[in-house]
């Protein structure tokens, strides 16, 4: 399993790179619902040439909630990923450019993506 999974993602490792990049590059700190809400849409947008499913759920303060659905028809066990879209940096405090690459390393704000070892579990329930 594991061995299958990296092997994907290094096919994939392009794409994995230029979807950390786009998000970085939006100013999202907690407090700007604007922000927030832009990285939730650009995760929606993204999930849908996926072909996943999508739900949002709309906040009146803060950022939208998003929920995304892979391999809907799936017979086995569900993964779930849980993240957060938002950053601790002010608007406009960020570097030009907000992300630079350091050998197998990317860094921006509120990221530091590097490969790590995941082992899948199967959700106690699933959300409806």
């Amino acid at each position: 399993m594991c061995k299958s999974f990296f092997n994907t993602i290094d096919v994939l490792n392009e794409q994995f790179i230029k979807v950390w990049e786009d998000i970085c590059m939006i100013e999202s700190p907690t407090d700007y619902k604007l922000g927030v809400d832009a990285v939730g849409a650009y995760i929606i947008d993204f999930s849908h040439k996926q072909g996943w499913k999508t739900e949002c759920f709309e906040q009146n303060i803060a950022g939208n909630v998003v929920c995304v659905t892979m391999n809907a028809d799936s017979l086995k066990s569900p993964i779930v990923l849980s993240g957060h879209m938002d950053t601790v940096h002010k608007v406009g405090s960020f570097e030009t450019p907000a992300v630079r690459f350091e050998n197998d390393k990317i860094f921006g704000p509120g990221v530091y993506y590097i490969y790590l070892c995941c082992q899948p579990r199967s959700a106690p329930a699933r959300a409806s």
